[in-house]
C-alpha cells in the first residue's frame, strides 16, 4: 500500500505504508479519527521510516477526508 500526500507548501510525495502505529476512533463530536502511521519515502533504497500523524473526518455515508497531517523525522509514535 502507499500513502501519497501534498501539501501546499511542499511538492508530492509518496510513501511505502509499513505499520499502523497507533489508531484512534473518537465517536462524538465528528467521527474523527486520529493515526500515527509508519511509512517510509518511495523513492529511496533502504529509507529510514517516518511517522506521518492525521486527522482523518469520518462522517457517515461518505467519504473519508483528510483534515490535518504532519510528518515527523523519527519512527517513535
Amino acid at each position: 500500500m502507499k500513502v501519497h500526500l501534498k501539501h501546499c507548501l511542499q511538492e508530492s510525495k509518496t510513501y511505502e505504508f509499513v505499520e499502523i502505529a497507533k489508531a484512534v476512533y473518537v465517536y462524538n463530536p465528528g467521527m474523527l479519527m486520529f493515526l500515527t502511521l509508519v511509512v517510509k519515502k518511495v523513492e529511496a533504497e533502504g529509507a529510514a521510516t517516518m511517522t506521518i500523524q492525521a486527522i482523518v473526518n469520518h462522517p457517515i455515508a461518505k467519504p473519508f477526508k483528510l483534515d490535518q497531517w504532519k510528518v515527523k523525522l523519527d519512527a517513535s509514535p
